[in-house]
Formats: C-alpha cells, sequence, structure tokens
C-alpha cells in the first residue's frame, strides 16, 4: 500500500507529574480511594512486554485480546483500500469481521502441512493484500512450515502471523522476523498460554512506522486499570516464568489425548493446546460428551467434520481419556 490516507486520531488526555493535580480528562473523584477513578495508562507495562517478547517498545500496541487487534488492523487496511486472503480451514472471526466492515476476502484452501495451491495464492495477492496465517492453526493445529511464512513474505504484501498459540510448540514462535521484513505483522495473546483470557490482554507486533500507522485505530484507553494492576502483580510474582514451566507437562498430555482420539479417525498435528480430530464420528463424539459432562467443539466443513478438545488440566486428563476409550467399545 503506498498511498496512505490521513486517519484523525482522537487525543486523550495527557497523563501528569505526581505532584500536579489533574483537571484535563472529566474524571469523577476518587470515592473508593483506589484510583479507579483514573483512565488507564497502559504505557506503563510497555517496557515490561517490550522485555518479555524481545522486541522495541515502539513495535508493539497492547490491545483488548487478539481480536482487539484484528479490529485495529482491518479498520487500517478498510480505510486504505486493502483486502484479506486467507486459508482456509482457519480462525473464523477472520472471515466475520471483514464482513462486518466490508472488507474483500478471499479464502485458499489449505490442508495440513502447509499444502496450497501457490498458483491459486499468487492470483489474488497485490500490493494492497493483507494475507492472515494462523501459526498454529485454529482449529486444526498445525504448524506450518517456516519455508511458507518466507514465500508469503516475499510477495510484497502485508503478512499478519497470528500465534495466539505459539507457546505450546517449543520455538515456535517468529516474533523475530519483524526486525528483517517490513511487512510482517505478529499478534500475541496472554488468553491461551498464560490462562488469562478474563482479562482480554493482546499484542500487535510490528516496526515502528507500521505501530504508529495503527495508533488511530486504537480506542481510548482499551485496557482496564484493573487489568493492569493485575498484570503488574504477575510480573512481580513471577507468575509467567511459572506457566512457562508447565509448558512441557502440556504438551506430554497432548501426546497422551491424541493417542485416545486417534482411535477414531485421523489427528492433526498438535502444536496448540488442543488435539482436533477429522471423523465420522466427530458429532456423535460431540453429543455424547455433552450427555457425559464435557463441552467439546464441533465444525462441519461439509466435506469433513472434526471435533476439537482442549488439553485438560492434571486434574481432568483421567476423565477425558476415559471418556474416549469407553466410546469406542460402544
Amino acid at each position: 500500500m503506498e498511498k496512505k490516507k490521513t486517519v484523525p486520531m482522537y487525543k486523550v488526555g495527557d497523563q501528569v507529574l505526581e505532584n500536579q493535580l489533574k483537571l484535563n480528562a472529566n474524571e469523577g473523584y476518587d470515592y473508593l480511594n483506589q484510583s479507579y477513578h483514573r483512565y488507564p495508562a497502559p504505557k506503563v507495562l510497555y517496557q515490561e512486554f517490550a522485555q518479555f517478547y524481545g522486541v522495541d517498545q515502539n513495535e508493539l500496541l497492547m490491545t483488548s485480546g487478539v481480536d482487539g487487534s484484528l479490529d485495529i488492523i482491518f479498520k487500517w487496511l478498510k480505510i486504505n483500500g486493502g483486502k484479506i486472503v486467507s486459508f482456509s480451514p482457519t480462525y473464523g472471526f477472520y472471515k466475520i469481521l471483514a464482513a462486518q466492515l466490508g472488507l474483500q476476502y478471499e479464502e485458499v484452501p489449505f490442508l495440513e502441512g502447509g499444502s496450497f495451491s501457490q498458483e491459486a495464492l499468487t492470483k489474488l495477492i497485490d500490493q494492497n493484500t493483507l494475507i492472515i496465517l494462523c501459526r498454529p492453526n485454529n482449529p486444526t493445529g498445525d504448524l506450518t512450515d517456516q519455508s511458507l511464512l518466507k514465500k508469503l513474505l516475499e510477495l510484497k504484501a502485508n503478512v499478519l502471523l497470528d500465534e495466539a498459540y505459539v507457546e505450546f510448540e517449543e520455538n515456535g514462535t517468529l516474533i523475530d522476523w519483524i526486525h528483517e521484513h517490513e511487512n510482517l505483522i505478529v499478534c500475541r495473546t496472554l488468553s491461551k498460554a498464560y490462562g488469562l483470557a478474563g482479562l482480554r490482554i493482546g499484542f500487535t507486533f510490528t516496526n515502528a512506522k507500521l505501530i504508529e500507522e495503527f495508533l488511530p485505530f486504537l480506542p481510548p484507553y482499551p485496557i482496564p486499570t484493573s487489568n493492569l494492576e493485575i498484570l503488574k502483580k504477575l510480573f512481580k510474582d513471577q507468575y509467567f516464568s511459572f506457566c512457562q514451566e508447565q509448558f512441557p507437562k502440556i504438551r506430554e498430555r497432548r501426546s497422551r489425548l491424541r493417542a485416545v482420539m486417534s482411535i477414531f479417525g485421523e489427528t492433526f498435528e498438535p502444536h496448540a493446546n488442543f488435539i482436533t480430530l477429522r471423523s465420522k464420528q466427530a458429532q456423535s463424539l460431540y453429543e455424547n460428551g455433552k450427555v457425559a459432562g464435557f463441552v467439546f467443539r464441533y465444525f462441519n466443513f461439509g466435506s469433513y467434520e472434526l471435533l476439537r478438545v482442549t488439553i485438560p488440566s492434571e486434574k481432568n486428563i483421567d476423565q477425558v481419556c476415559s471418556f474416549f476409550q469407553k466410546e469406542k467399545k460402544v
């Protein structure tokens, strides 16, 4: 996208120094004596997260989950006359958000292992295109080969790499590539690997120039003060290090669950915190699971059906494995 439109940006009230009386944002009074009367200032955590992810502060944007990142990027794309190309099957919100914003959205059939039609893809790409690759993919769990991403980046379109599940695959992240490729945007979240979905914290990573272009589309004060306070405490308590220690244990339970689910059909090579089964019994397993007290996710793509199961905790893994073993005997 060579020509960028000038986008109006709402300027929030400046933060103040310690001894200044803040009267610039029409905030209410501090009846609770907890500073909740002030609008939040997420910038105080940018240094912490920049260090955590290994980027510069001007290369990241905190958002309300990955969905908040998508909303910002899609609006930026819309105002600059862009379109989207993604792969199918993948995260369904891409297509829905594009439709809501009136963006052209094209899909390329994408099989496990990163198989797709290079010719079909190339015909859809121009300099106004945003290519979206979910890696690991949702709902299949595939971790597409790095060579695919290199091919996409060579097309000179902007590439959005959704890494919502990448922590579950050791050394899976390609976030460092933003320093080599100006057309790469990476999205991450604290919802999955760090168990903080209720806080709605996501991140957009790219070069400083693109971050500046995204800023006008960021809503005023997107992260609540209460959530920022929780994050500060979690850093202090080494919570994120604790979570990282759990990843190998999750991968072990993932292997165990895959073994019992594989008796019903084909399971995709798992690289996230779930197992996806392709089977003619997917719907019956979904329905029987509800009766047994388990809520799985069922997908019907017409030509095939999928059952997606999140990896249970250590406390619940035996129950879930037993369910699939009993179903096979019925």
